[in-house]
């Protein structure tokens, strides 16, 4: 139940590394990086006040121009978190769409630029950025949890996913006696079910976190911070 991460190294190191090979590995890793962030920039690009559909275009555009820009080949492990990059880079890309629409609207009219338009559109907002790092927290848990769920579901166990998964956080929905009644164990046997469980989501939620920074001396401090945001922000 608890197989060997076949790829220990990060995804944003294996980026780094195939920059001038691109391959399957870099499709993979990048991959792994829109599914980490997509959430994210969408959350916040909405935050700034643009509609759902026009959120969804300037999101997909975000990570076009990322890729158009070739930014891999000018971004190293020691230039800061790839989570910070990836928030510095939408500000930016952000801050060039709303001076190009305000570019456009002065060849029908001329339109003076208020504090109001500044302060919506703006490079820097601090709710704005919260909101990110909540959303990639709560991305990074959701994909791990459909990873273990495939797991289990692939060990013919999904039965036991499905009862013993609310017990991944603490709630009040289901004892542990209720549990073993369902699946027909002792009350020991599902605390070493759970145990078990708890054990495997956690490695699985590491490996993403892994998968996504840039170097795995951080993986300890993204994790720290995973779980603050979490608890800061139990529901995404």
């Amino acid at each position: 139940m608890e197989p060997q991460d076949p790829f220990p190294t990060t995804e944003w190191t294996l980026v780094l590394k195939a920059r001038e090979t691109p391959g399957e590995t870099q499709a993979r890793a990048l991959n792994s990086l829109c599914q980490a962030y997509w959430q994210p920039v969408f959350r916040y690009v909405r935050s700034r006040g643009h509609p759902a559909c026009d959120a969804e275009d300037l999101t997909q555009g975000f990570f076009q121009d990322l890729l158009k820009r070739n930014f891999l080949a000018k971004t190293h492990p020691d230039a800061g978190r790839f989570r910070a990059f990836v928030l510095a880079s939408l500000k930016n890309f952000l801050h060039n769409q709303w001076r190009k629409s305000q570019a456009a609207k002065r060849f029908v009219q001329a339109q003076p630029v208020t504090e109001d338009l500044l302060e919506t559109h703006g490079a820097d907002a601090g709710p704005a950025d919260e909101l990110f790092d909540q959303s990639w927290a709560h991305t990074l848990v959701s994909l791990a949890r459909k990873k273990l769920h495939t797991e289990f579901e692939n060990a013919g166990k999904l039965k036991e996913f499905q009862v013993l998964e609310p017990f991944l956080i603490p709630n009040e929905t289901l004892t542990q006696t209720q549990a073993a009644e369902q699946l027909g164990l002792s009350e020991g046997g599902v605390r070493i079910a759970i145990h078990r469980l708890r054990k495997r989501f956690s490695a699985l939620v590491e490996r993403e976190v892994r998968r996504i920074v840039a170097d795995s001396s951080e993986v300890g401090s993204e994790m720290r911070y995973l779980l603050d945001c979490l608890i800061r922000h139990p529901q995404a």
